[in-house]
């Protein structure tokens, strides 16, 4: 099994660490610009259900709906980090050939799986964190203080990171297996492969990268959209 690819990334230096950042601004520039609407459809639409399962569905919902775009970026981005090379010359392999564009959706179960795990433990915790928070206000705002937002942001990102962080370690394994144009690498595979090469240890490489990438971004889209929440409470939009 093959969980690497090309030359090592931290030969580039500085650099090397805004490897694959043109496939992931695009991927993370889609997911928002889709991510939400269907996440505030969805939840909306399921407005007489008990909140908690209402928020658990729709951010199921909306990581479906996004996930037919994010996975191949997610691919390329993976593969542009591991492989040192530029964007172009990636993307111009992965689409030469039937092959190697159906290899950009190795590991789509895990990825979709992942995200589903992930948005799903994140919006319930920050709707949950956010109620508990808005009750133990004297007068009851209809929006938090930008500190306790970012807060509860950092708290939730956490957890939901915890929660899906396995499924990413598997996810990462299935998309480098098959950058080459080979066979697809199911779940079950790549997680006994991995369990294999590091036993449990393994499912928790990268966490504290991850970490590091997830808190600060979940705090700064909570509480930007917690600032448009205040912005449009009157007009009743979220």
């Amino acid at each position: 099994m093959r969980l690497q690819a090309g030359a090592s990334p931290y030969a580039g230096g500085v650099a090397a660490l805004y490897s694959g950042a043109a496939p992931s601004a695009v991927a993370r520039f889609l997911h928002g610009a889709a991510y939400l609407p269907a996440y505030v459809a969805i939840k909306h639409a399921l407005h007489d259900c008990p909140p908690f399962l209402a928020v658990l569905c729709a951010a199921t919902g909306a990581t479906l709906a996004t996930s037919l775009v994010e996975v191949p970026l997610e691919a390329l981005f993976i593969r542009v980090k591991s492989g040192g090379l530029p964007f172009s010359v990636v993307a111009q392999h992965a689409l030469c050939t039937s092959a190697s564009r159906a290899a950009l959706f190795h590991g789509a179960a895990p990825y979709v799986l992942r995200h589903a795990v992930y948005e799903a433990a994140e919006f319930a915790a920050y709707e949950h964190l956010r109620v508990r928070a808005l009750n133990h206000c004297a007068k009851g705002p209809a929006t938090l203080p930008v500190t306790t937002a970012a807060a509860i942001a950092a708290a939730s990102a956490c957890a939901a990171t915890l929660a899906s962080h396995p499924l990413d370690v598997v996810r990462v394994a299935c998309s480098l297996h098959g950058s080459g144009g080979g066979a697809a690498l199911s779940m079950r595979a790549a997680a006994a492969a991995l369990m294999r090469l590091g036993g449990h240890r393994a499912f928790a490489k990268g966490l504290l990268p991850r970490l590091a990438a997830t808190v600060p971004g979940s705090v700064v889209f909570f509480t930007a959209w917690e600032t448009a929440r205040g912005a449009l409470a009157s007009s009743k939009c979220v």
